[in-house]
């Protein structure tokens, strides 16, 4: 919300918003520190220091904040991803692209647990249908008509499948706990390779 927005609420209004930011503050801290299981209602309330109904109000419960931290996550990945500087090659594409995604993760908030427990939950959109990886559909879509990407797959699909790929490489079971740079740059070079055009 923008500050003359957020000048124009009411002192019940920023009272409301302040209480729903601190639930999810504190529930975040918790689930961070304690793994999202072993955390219940109960105790985002008493560290909150609000009471369970005033949960009800902001949250329907644990898995809605986790929704709303989605969606944070998400956000910071459309902002960085519309301040992609312009790709001369796709090669480049596919470096820019890796270059503000991991930069996503370096956000305090998204220890990599939590985003992993995030992107497991049921998502608003599939992938290739994804708003906020729209840019690098743009993108994808200029290097096809160039001839540098291949054609008999959508710029959608492409998208989608290297957000499903570089997400599963950096939060799935098998990921690197070392060497995730490595690791991410590897898996440019084997996806670029896929999807370069064929002569």
């Amino acid at each position: 919300m923008s500050a003359p927005q957020t000048a124009r609420l009411t002192a019940r209004d920023r009272q409301r918003l302040g209480t729903r930011q601190r639930l999810y503050d504190t529930a975040l801290a918790a689930f961070r520190e304690r793994g999202y299981d072993a955390v219940q209602v109960e105790d985002i309330v008493k560290a909150a220091g609000v009471a369970r109904g005033t949960f009800y109000l902001h949250f329907q419960n644990k898995e809605d904040l986790l929704r709303a931290f989605r969606g944070s996550v998400e956000e910071q990945i459309r902002q960085r991803l519309e301040g992609l500087p312009r790709p001369r090659s796709a090669r480049e594409l596919v470096r820019c692209v890796t270059d503000a995604l991991l930069s996503t993760r370096s956000n305090a908030t998204s220890a990599r647990e939590l985003v992993a427990l995030a992107f497991r939950t049921p998502p608003e959109f599939d992938w290739n249908e994804n708003p906020y990886f729209a840019p690098i559909t743009q993108w994808v879509r200029h290097f096809q008509e160039r001839g540098e990407i291949r054609t008999d797959l959508s710029a959608e699909e492409i998208t989608g499948l290297f957000a499903t790929t570089f997400f599963g490489t950096l939060l799935g079971p098998a990921a690197p706990r070392r060497g995730r740079r490595r690791a991410i740059e590897c898996l440019g070079d084997v996806f670029l390779d896929g999807i370069r055009a064929r002569s």
